[in-house]
């Protein structure tokens, strides 16, 4: 599941001001009357006294500056910049150069404005500690957080007692994934100022996004109860993370309750066609999905989408709805891959490293591998038996790790295995991505994508002279920067190359990598038992229109059951089971014959795989790593060829255990084969056998294959020829 927190950015421009030059009497005494009439908010004689001045004197720049910061207190800020563009023409100066700085950053032009501001430190070092806060600001905004945190630091040596400097300056190093940093800073504002309700919605939103969810709920608790009240805009963030903490925290009505108060105020405000709106249904159609909650969810996840397009795709403007979520939704490829595309597009504002020198022609190459999931997950669960059969004459393996250390089996047998095990979880985005240039990587494997946990900024930087896209999300990352995706002719055949902004590396067999240590023991079963149909996907995978071939296939096979597997979040497992059960109610199916399977370790979970006959794949997200689990336990899976890597990955998978007989292609035919399959028993040991002795558990050979994809892309590099398509040809 990926989470989209609204990212709370209420950054004060508090340094900014309006500068003057010297200028000679008379002149300067009516434009030191005019300014004291601004002061005294009498704008109209203000104005009306320089506009006569500067008839006098059209070549005074300060009466050009003057005008421009009375344009600018009423609001008018492109006529400001005209004004302080004159002034700037007339006299270059600290006060020209200032005033355009801030008036560009009231416009969020700050390429613009960041040179201004410079240009006025230049002319006047005096005003480099008033300047730091708006420069380290404007710097922040560009996606500079490296040279914004300079800044800040020189502001907070200029106004230590400042609340709004630390807030902003916290803002700042948590956009660079320095999470402790962050709180520290949030905490310094809030010790100044307790009731900086900004503050505590973001040090929540902080403690929301690294798991401390009890810490997360009091914060947002504390933010409701302050004596100063919310701004409008402020009550909608606090109270779009605050549902998501609810939500995470397994209180799905309160959650709801909380989305749906913050889009009725959208509503009031004549904002339901707006990405604010938009964002919040982001949240809305993830829990509906995660809970099987499907009353309104094909309609309102259709609206959805199509505003996703017509309010921020064709604007250009970054999708509210995550790359995550498109994978799980049907909709064109071509939809899916603008949004990933429109995802990374605030990333391509930051400066990347420089350019990777070229490669040394070194024996080995140095592979480096990043993700969040080196821990007990099916990621780690796969990777191990890479990890166990690379070549270590051939390749120098580092293991880049910023997830959690839970101390498992999986996450030490990963690290006495790499070369180097390089833990990043606290270090920030320039950090981490200098540490991995400095390792030195030939190619940076990114094993994460955009999925939950993931730290894309650090790949955005480019810390290596290759990067590939593997494993874990199953489609383009959008990123120009990343060069290659691992796939095979099945997941992603050559027709569908254009849903890809990588170029494809096609693996000879399949492009996912299966490891398992020991045999399924398996044991006899009851010859009377019901049919046992199985998918032991995540509810989330689950959607109304393969939940409804199910049910039809049930009611064909009367004597038959579904196994599911138990919601893992206590607090909505009872709730989502219901919401499964009255779906199969509404088809004529009695509940009962829906089955939730507790979960177990995954020893025990793969032992009884052959305790069904069946697995049904999803089919707009299918099983990836759960399937190999269900072929390797001796479960055949029944799959649905999509149009996309996420629908396609079974076929990848009954290709390599040679039961393309289990690819069907039509709706009607998948329920024909399952219900055939149930009513001819006898099919199945002959489908069964030799599934976990297939080329897709050939660990040592799938390594190899990879490590040879590798080395061609690296000779690509070394040419300096540009990327294209890389095809692996099989090995006899």
């Amino acid at each position: 599941m990926a989470y989209h927190l609204w990212a709370l950015l209420v950054l004060a421009c508090t340094c900014a001001g309006v500068f003057f030059s010297d200028i000679g009497v008379p002149i300067a005494d009516s434009v030191a009357h005019a300014m004291d009439r601004i002061r005294l908010g009498d704008y109209v004689v203000a104005e009306t006294e320089l506009s006569s001045l500067a008839l006098l004197a059209p070549e005074n720049a300060n009466i050009h500056l003057a005008l421009g910061a009375l344009a600018q207190i009423d609001g008018d800020v492109r006529r400001a910049i005209e004004h302080f563009l004159r002034a700037l023409a007339l006299e270059p100066s600290d006060g020209a150069h200032g005033n355009l700085g801030f008036a560009y950053f009231t416009l969020e032009d700050y390429q613009r404005a960041v040179g201004h501001l410079h240009a006025a430190v230049e002319l006047n070092p005096e005003r480099r500690h008033g300047q730091a806060h708006m420069l380290a600001l404007t710097h922040h905004f560009l996606g500079d957080d490296v040279t914004a945190k300079e800044w800040f630091q020189l502001a907070l040596a200029h106004a230590p007692q400042e609340p709004q400097v630390h807030f902003d300056y916290a803002v700042s190093l948590q956009a660079q994934g320095e999470a402790v940093q962050a709180n520290e800073a949030y905490n310094r504002a809030l010790a100044l100022r307790p009731t900086f309700a900004a503050a505590w919605v973001n040090i929540a939103s902080l403690h929301v996004l690294h798991g401390s969810i009890d810490t997360a709920l009091r914060n947002f608790e504390t933010t409701f109860g302050l004596s100063e009240p919310l701004t409008p805009e402020l009550w909608l963030y606090a109270t779009v993370n605050y549902a998501i903490a609810l939500e995470m925290d397994g209180q799905i009505s309160r959650a709801m309750r909380k989305l749906d108060a913050a889009h009725a105020m959208l509503r009031l405000q004549g904002a339901a066609k707006t990405p604010r709106y938009l964002a919040i249904c982001e949240h809305k159609v993830r829990i509906w999905r995660a809970t099987a909650d499907w009353h309104d969810y094909e309609r309102f996840a259709t609206a959805f989408l199509h505003l996703t397009w017509q309010l921020e795709l064709q604007a250009g403007l970054t999708s509210s709805m995550t790359a995550f979520t498109s994978l799980a939704l049907p909709m064109h490829p071509s939809l899916r891959r603008a949004i990933a595309e429109s995802t990374v597009r605030p990333l391509l504002r930051q400066e990347p490293l420089p350019p990777a020198t070229p490669g040394t022609g070194r024996r080995r190459l140095h592979v480096g591998y990043l993700s969040y999931d080196f821990n007990n997950h099916p990621t780690a669960h796969l990777m191990e038996g890479l990890f166990r059969c690379h070549n270590a004459s051939r390749v120098a393996v580092s293991v880049l790790s910023y997830g959690k250390d839970d101390n498992s089996s999986y996450r030490r047998v990963i690290r006495t295995l790499a070369d180097q095990f390089v833990e990043l979880a606290s270090v920030g985005t320039h950090d981490a991505a200098t540490r991995i240039r400095a390792a030195k990587l030939d190619i940076l494997v990114d094993a994460q994508g955009h999925t939950l946990g993931h730290r894309h900024d650090i790949v955005a930087k480019q810390p290596a002279p290759i990067i590939i896209n593997y494993l874990v999300f199953p489609g383009t990352l959008g990123a120009p920067y990343v060069d290659y995706l691992v796939a095979d002719a099945q997941v992603a055949p050559p027709e569908h190359a254009c849903q890809y902004m990588e170029k494809l590396m096609y693996m000879p067999h399949s492009y996912q990598v299966n490891y398992y240590a020991a045999p399924v023991t398996g044991h006899p079963r009851p010859q009377d038992r019901p049919f046992v149909f199985a998918n032991f996907n995540k509810i989330e995978k689950l959607e109304p229109r393969v939940f409804g071939l199910w049910m039809q296939i049930l009611r064909q096979i009367p004597r038959s059951e579904l196994w599911l597997l138990t919601p893992p979040v206590e607090k909505t497992s009872n709730g989502t089971m219901h919401h499964l059960r009255r779906e199969a109610t509404a088809w004529g199916v009695l509940p009962s014959r829906l089955r939730f399977l507790p979960r177990v370790p995954k020893a025990a979970h793969l032992d009884r795989q052959a305790d069904a006959d069946l697995f049904l794949d999803t089919l707009v997200y299918g099983a990836h790593s759960t399937a190999t689990d269900s072929v390797w336990g001796g479960l055949p899976v029944l799959t649905l060829a999509g149009d996309t890597f996420a629908s396609r990955v079974g076929v990848s998978l009954s290709t390599n255990t040679n039961r393309t007989l289990m690819v069907v292609h039509s709706a009607k035919e998948y329920q024909d084969t399952a219900v055939l399959l149930a009513r001819q028993r006898h099919l199945l040991p002959h489908i069964k056998e030799g599934m976990s002795t297939a080329s897709l558990f050939m660990t040592q050979r799938y390594a190899h294959d990879l490590e040879r994809l590798y080395t061609m892309a690296a000779e690509v590099y070394a040419m300096q020829a540009s990327r294209s398509h890389l095809v692996l040809p099989p090995i006899n």
